[in-house]
């Protein structure tokens, strides 16, 4: 009875440990889609193929008492065990160092295995006499009873056993060679004492047959000691690549972290250097990241430039001390620099007390921006800790500017040349001359969506340094308090009349109407200075030259 259990619990017992490790392995190879874990998964099917085929044996020849239905299934496993010669050199081709001495050999032994294992297959099935014999049994049906139905041996399954037993071999000096080259013995070890395992049971079968003598535990009972070696080989294998599946996966979850942490250091050292290289002047240059930018890039491309300057800063600094002037510049530009961006402009550079800043998409955004920078300025001045009260004048151009990086390879910045730059400079001096809050040049004007969305007068022609036209400038005067916006729209009829007379040479005309224009608008400075230019206190309007210095400079003819 004793005999008649053990007989089928330790091969069922293996075919649950190895249909354990198939399913297992079925995960690992979906989801790695890498042939070591595919190679073992092929390995442990044929292991539980071989294991499951011995229940079966076992079971049909006991229960049933038909040796030769049992036979069918014991060749079915040993079929399977066939298809190990194709398979090891597979598996050795997968776990050894790459370039390692057997490595040619492993892929003709795979391929010489594979035509192998074919060849036994249509053997057992077309000549079965030649493999394991159905119509032979072992002499009187107790013996067939006992052996269970395995049947006969041919010359065919002796073959197999040899090319099985070589392929053994050649697979212990390839893991014995990669161990001791290359120092593998955690990785490789298990799979070693998993091969000699499987020899030692295979071995103790075979004497079995010979002898009627069995080693180790169990000595006395007649059952197959082949499936407990198999399953010793391809859990040990299991074992290891699951191992290794385990480091693989906490490497790759540590460099996951250490990658994380390096993209958050990268976006945190492109967060710090935006606020000295702008992303929009990145973006413009056709660049994703700072990382990108190299020294002599550049493009060209029609932008609006906006010009900020803070009136008589000079004489307000000179009442501060350092950290005064440094302290209220940084007040008054945390209120400036995000108005600009949200009208879709970025900051080019800060000089000084002034801010230049681009547009790259409309030149209603750098106008919008500029009168609420003067909306903003008014709730500045009345905070109770501002420095001022304190007035700006903000110069507006559009026309085609070069981006680009200039410097050296060692030490390069980032900047904007052009001579639309150099005009929206000239526009704010035309500004602090003319007492306007907001001047736009005559081509940013044009590129406007709809002009009459805005409260605007044209201020006139002037002459500016480098041009030999003069230029046309109006005045937005949306920036203005609202009640000085209203009496200026209400005097806007003269204004302009008396303007076109002025440059008719119509003095008297041009008086009279700008005489009617300060009676409803006293604060209206651009209204005084041509009426001091018509009493020649100043030079005449379209004689003015301006720089990019803060003063006018006026000059003859």
């Amino acid at each position: 009875m004793w005999q008649f259990d053990v007989a089928k619990i330790i091969p069922a017992f293996a075919s649950g440990i190895l249909f354990t490790g198939v399913v297992m392995f079925g995960y690992l190879a979906a989801r790695m889609r890498h042939r070591t874990y595919s190679v073992m998964l092929v390995m442990g099917v044929l292991g539980l193929l071989f294991t499951s085929a011995e229940v079966l044996t076992i079971m049909i020849g006991s229960v049933l008492q038909r040796p030769d239905i049992s036979v069918q299934f014991n060749r079915i496993g040993h079929v399977a065990a066939a298809y190990f010669i194709a398979v090891l050199p597979f598996l050795l081709y997968a776990i050894l160092t790459p370039g390692q001495m057997f490595g040619r050999i492993n892929k003709v032994a795979a391929v010489l295995g594979v035509g192998f294992a074919a060849s036994v297959t249509v053997i057992a099935y077309l000549a079965p006499d030649l493999y394991i014999s159905v119509t032979q049994t072992h002499g009187d049906l107790q013996n067939a009873f006992l052996d269970y139905g395995r049947g006969i041996t041919g010359p065919v399954y002796v073959a197999r056993d040899i090319a099985l037993g070589i392929m053994v071999l050649y697979s212990l000096a390839a893991i014995v060679s990669d161990m001791i080259r290359n120092l593998r013995y955690q990785y490789l070890g298990p799979i070693l004492i998993g091969i000699l395992g499987a020899l030692f049971f295979a071995a103790d079968d075979i004497i079995h047959v010979y002898t009627g003598f069995h080693f180790g535990f169990f000595r006395g009972v007649a059952y197959s000691r082949t499936p407990i070696g198999i399953t010793v080989f391809v859990v040990a294998a299991m074992a290891t690549l699951f191992n290794r599946y385990i480091q693989q996966t906490k490497e790759l979850e540590a460099a996951t972290a250490i990658s994380e942490w390096s993209r958050n250091q990268l976006a945190n050292t492109n967060a710090r250097l935006s606020r000295f290289v702008p992303a929009e002047f990145i973006r413009a240059l056709g660049k994703t990241d700072i990382t990108q930018v190299e020294f002599g890039d550049h493009v060209q491309r029609e932008m609006t430039v906006l010009v900020a300057d803070i009136r008589s800063f000079t004489r307000i600094s000179e009442q501060m001390s350092p950290k005064e002037n440094f302290d209220f510049l940084n007040s008054y530009l945390r209120v400036m620099t995000p108005i600009i961006r949200r009208h879709g402009g970025f900051i080019d550079k800060f000089i000084g007390d002034a801010i230049m800043a681009l547009f790259p998409d409309r030149a209603d955004d750098a106008v919008q921006a500029a009168v609420q920078m003067h909306q903003e300025l008014e709730a500045y001045n009345a905070h109770p800790g501002a420095y001022g009260p304190i007035s700006i004048g903000v110069g507006i151009h559009t026309g085609e500017m070069m981006l680009g990086t200039v410097g050296n390879a060692e030490r390069m910045d980032g900047t904007v040349i052009s001579d639309a730059v150099n005009l929206g400079s000239r526009i704010e001096s035309v500004t602090k001359y003319y007492g306007l809050r907001i001047g736009i040049s005559e081509s940013t004007f044009a590129q406007l969506d709809d002009a009459t969305a805005y409260h605007f007068r044209f201020i006139g022609k002037v002459k500016v340094k480098g041009k030999r036209q003069a230029l046309s400038v109006f005045e937005i005067f949306d920036g203005d308090d609202e009640d000085l916006i209203r009496r200026k729209r209400d005097s806007q009829r003269q204004f302009e009349h008396g303007v076109t007379a002025f440059f008719l040479g119509q003095r008297d005309v041009a008086q009279q109407a700008l005489e009617q224009v300060l009676r409803v608008a006293p604060e209206d400075t651009t209204a005084a200075v041509y009426m001091s230019s018509l009493r020649g206190d100043v030079h005449a309007p379209s004689m003015v030259s301006f720089d990019l210095v803060d003063e006018a400079e006026p000059v003859d003819g």
